[in-house]
């Protein structure tokens, strides 16, 4: 449920990112249809920016047939802006508010609206330019992380060197202590040379108890230097999550500006090959930053579960023909069991989330002509997901990796797919954000079957 929500807003911001584009060429028909299509398929309530700009584009196309209703749209916009706190709409719609009251002669709101533009519009330049010193910061940061690494990872080896000399030493000195010993019992008739071989092995007693407090040292030294280190991949996953939040946007108009290439161009079969490859490419790159974006949030979010009612026999129907036009490409069947009619109670968006990555893997991984098998069972108190898979397994040196985030294993996509490294990083997240577990049967050529046990609350009847 959650991915379908998160594919209409994607495309509400292609279409939107498209009607702009529209407005820029003066095809105001085409753009006032879009901008309007997209009003009807999200709300304020479910995306702000999206809906702004909408507003804000019909708005344009209205300015000189319908100038009252660019009026409204555009009160609109800026009254909710700023109760909202977003000075870019908010500066926007003064902007366009100023210029219609100045052509109706109305000086007075002209002038009130100009004013807020040059004051809005001054506090975002400054807020720009604060962005650009704070990427600045962060990206010195990041040397200066990577440095820190280097250092610390050195002077860690040559801890452990010195210990593992000390240790050594210790055994040594264990064994000229036993030496010692033994040969104190063969003089201890001589009292003279008995008194200084006690004296030597205090010595050496004393000697090992300082080595020894030595070693603790240098372990509690390795924890700190341990420590700092998980601070500084901390650090460092927050900078990839950031530079992935700023790179969806860009690619965005990317895939907007390709679709009105691809619709409006007349291209020969060669330059159509290569909006086909640039819309893969695109696509690709929007699947690996949401999955950046997502494993970041779900590995640190601690928000309530949204749980609805839903019939898992219904979910894995959707899901199988969801993912049918992909798995016909490689003439893969997918059977689909369902052995239960009840409902469930559960956060359907996250279980959704589960079946597409395994259901994702299963396809990429299995060889031509196979056969997927997804399954459902209900067992008080547990909603079971099954997927089988019949690609090429999973190695001991594999399973020892499965869930590790970015770890690619020895298996490869059958058809040159692309892959991520994520997809079973995510499922385990999103098992335990449930309070559930996932086990593993494979053997190698023979393929593999994942099973997910998730608690759920079983609603009776159909």
């Amino acid at each position: 449920m959650a991915t379908l929500a998160n594919d209409r807003i994607t495309k509400a911001e292609l279409m939107v990112g498209m009607a702009e584009i529209l407005l820029d060429v003066q095809q105001m028909d085409e753009a006032i249809r879009l901008a309007r299509q997209v009003s009807r398929m999200v709300s304020e309530r479910t995306n702000q920016k999206v809906y702004w700009r909408s507003m804000l584009a019909e708005a344009r196309c209205l300015v000189d047939q319908k100038p009252q209703d660019a009026l409204r749209l555009l009160n609109k916009t800026y009254t909710s802006a700023e109760r909202s706190g977003n000075q870019v709409f908010q500066r926007d719609a003064a902007l366009l508010l100023g210029k219609i009251y100045q052509r109706h002669g109305n000086e007075a709101l002209s002038n009130k609206f100009g004013a807020v533009y040059h004051i809005l519009d001054g506090r975002i330049q400054n807020a720009d330019l604060n962005r650009e010193i704070e990427r600045l910061q962060f990206q010195l940061r990041i040397e200066q992380a990577e440095r820190e690494n280097e250092s610390l990872r050195a002077r860690r080896v040559q801890d452990e060197s010195l210990i593992a000399r000390q240790q050594f030493q210790n055994v040594l000195l264990g064994l000229a202590a036993l030496a010692t010993a033994g040969l104190a019992l063969l003089i201890w008739r001589v009292s003279r040379r008995r008194r200084m071989i006690n004296l030597k092995l205090e010595e050496q007693n004393q000697r090992i108890l300082e080595q020894r407090e030595e070693i603790t040292k240098q372990n509690e030294v390795l924890e700190r230097n341990n420590r700092k280190l998980d601070e500084l991949n901390s650090q460092k996953d927050n900078l990839m999550n950031i530079v992935a939040h700023d790179l969806k946007a860009p690619i965005n108009r990317i895939a907007g500006l390709v679709a009105i290439l691809e619709r409006e161009g007349e291209l020969n079969k060669n330059q159509k090959e290569y909006v086909r490859l640039i819309q893969e490419s695109t696509q690709g790159g929007l699947s690996l930053i949401t999955d950046l974006l997502d494993v970041h949030a779900w590995g640190h979010q601690e928000d309530d579960l949204e749980v609805i009612v839903f019939s898992p026999a219904d979910l894995l129907q959707e899901m199988a023909s969801s993912f049918r036009p992909i798995a016909d490409t490689k003439m893969i069947r997918i059977d689909v069991e369902a052995v239960d009619s009840h409902r469930v109670l559960c956060d359907a968006g996250i279980v959704s989330r589960i079946l597409e990555n395994l259901l994702s893997n299963a396809i990429k991984f299995s060889p031509l002509h196979a056969v997927v098998t997804v399954k459902a069972t209900i067992s008080a108190p547990f909603l079971q997901l099954m997927v089988r898979d019949q690609g090429p397994g999973f190695s001991e040196a594999d399973i020892s990796q499965l869930y590790q985030k970015f770890r690619k294993l020895s298996a490869r996509p059958t058809a040159g797919e692309s892959s991520n490294g994520l997809g079973l990083a995510i499922v385990k997240i999103l098992t335990e954000r449930l309070g559930g577990v996932i086990s593993l049967k494979t053997e190698l050529g023979r393929g593999s079957e994942f099973t997910v046990n998730i608690p759920v609350e079983i609603i009776q009847g159909k």
